[in-house]
């Protein structure tokens, strides 16, 4: 699992923090190795051996601290051989001897860096003990280079390992400083960028950005809602071309018919009809284009009341057989039986549904198959029970549908074929109709096609009981 933003940060702030010390304390410690395994142990017992000889000395000639003079003149020649200074400090920490304020010796500053800046080479504190008493504290200060080598190399060592701690924190807050830059400030700008391309309706812009962390899924997120976002634009641009298509194709149907009822009435009114048989005529064709009107604002004002949600379903249990029987005999003896064939037996089932409204979506899929299969085509119709669904199919052996309008079929404003539809009087509102009222059902509508084979459109609806 890749790690998020605020583990990488935590991990980060901590190798931070423990790099550098790990690195000035292992080049210390590597650097007091080396010493030690040199001179170091030497030097240092050097020192140590010097110490007690001085310590010894100011004991045998403690007697003469009441006189400076004295006790300075006892310990001179020691002092000046080893390059010492002495202070004689009391328990409470007050100076009452400094052999500096005695002392003229110079001392060869070329070898004693930390002398010039104020430091001292090396300082020992060793308690002065006369009768088995801490009388004072005896501090040494020691200039001689071939003790204070030791610890000038120290002291560098030191000085080098801060100096690699501080340089492996700057190198480690360089490399945190880029990654940020690239891991939180890159995908933050390059969001930045894409919501400015948004809003000035570029959809278009892509975000590059895709790795496993908080900001990566939060890119990707936001990539999908730019697609989903140019999506439903371009498909609201499509039912928007699709509306005034429709509308365009409405006005042609509405003109159409009542052109026809006008120039007929005018007939009538001009007493082009000489006889009973043309008035009849004349009246079948009014009567037929009123008719025509009739469907076409009829499922206008039946699909904008499902698109509103204002129709009411009045659901009951209805037997599925009793129901199918009902729907397709009709057109077993319009059509004969060579024409529409009922795959015959029907299901038995419980359903509960608005018997109205299936019907009427059984009807509108029969007329369907009839206006776009042709006249000689073969309508048939069957149903059968799977999965606790009842599925009821419409099929016909016509030219088939197109693939690239399969998926927009039932789509409100759409006509497939639109020329063809017009010519059969279609609105491009019969299938979305039947989608709404499945859908309000519970149930499912679909078509399948291949061109030249014919169609088939299916729609299920759940059972709501036994098979009888």
């Amino acid at each position: 699992m890749t790690p998020g933003i605020r583990s990488k940060l935590v991990i980060a702030l901590i190798l931070i923090l423990l790099i550098p010390a790990v690195a000035a304390g292992g080049g210390f410690a590597i650097s007091m190795y080396r010493l030690q395994n040199s001179a170091g142990n030497e030097q240092l017992d050097q020192m140590q051996q010097i110490n007690q000889i001085v310590v010894h000395e100011v004991i045998n000639g403690y007697q003469y601290i009441g006189n400076q003079d004295r006790f300075f003149t006892h310990l001179k020649p020691l002092l000046e051989k080893y390059h010492l200074e002495l202070q004689i400090e009391s328990l409470t920490g007050k100076t009452f001897f400094d052999s500096t304020l005695f002392n003229t010796q110079e001392l060869p500053e070329s070898d004693f860096i930390w002398n010039r800046f104020g430091g001292q080479a090396s300082r020992s504190s060793i308690p002065i003990v006369i009768d088995n008493k801490v009388v004072a504290n005896a501090v040494l200060n020691s200039y001689d280079p071939a003790l204070t080598g030791f610890f000038t190399r120290v002291y560098s060592s030191m000085l080098m390992s801060l100096l690699l701690g501080v340089l492996t924190l700057m190198s480690l807050v360089v490399i945190f400083t880029l990654y940020v830059s690239k891991s939180v400030l890159k995908p933050l700008q390059e969001l930045n960028n894409t919501a400015e391309n948004i809003a000035e309706g570029n959809l278009d812009h892509e975000i590059k950005y895709r790795a496993g962390d908080e900001l990566g899924r939060f890119s990707r997120t936001f990539d999908q809602m730019r697609l989903k976002l140019k999506e439903s634009l371009h498909k609201q641009q499509e039912i928007e071309t699709a509306r005034k298509e429709m509308l365009v194709s409405i006005s042609h149907d509405l003109r159409t018919p009542i052109a026809s009822i006008k120039g007929y009435v005018e007939g009538l009114q001009d007493g082009v009809a000489v006889d009973a048989a043309m008035t009849n005529r004349y009246l079948t064709v009014i009567k037929d284009k009123t008719e025509r009107l009739d469907r076409l604002i009829d499922d206008l004002f039946r699909f904008s009341r499902l698109d509103l949600g204002q129709v009411d379903m009045h659901l009951q249990q209805t037997n599925s057989l009793e129901l199918l029987e009902s729907a397709f005999s009709g057109y077993e003896l319009e059509l004969g039986a060579g024409r529409f064939i009922v795959d015959r037996p029907l299901p038995s089932a419980t359903v509960k549904l608005d018997r109205y409204k299936i019907e009427q979506v059984i009807d509108n899929l029969i007329q369907n198959a009839r206006r776009h299969a042709g006249d000689s085509s073969i309508i048939g119709a069957g149903a059968f029970v799977q999965d606790d669904r009842l599925t009821v199919a419409v099929r016909d052996n016509g030219p088939g549908i197109a693939e690239h309008d399969l998926p927009r079929l039932f789509d409100r404003f759409y006509r497939g074929e639109k020329s063809r539809s017009r010519d059969y009087g279609g609105t491009g509102l019969g299938l979305a109709i039947c989608k709404h009222i499945v859908t309000a059902h519970g149930g499912d509508i679909w078509v399948e096609s291949i061109r030249g084979r014919g169609s088939t459109f299916y729609f299920s609806l759940p059972l709501d009981g036994n098979l009888y």
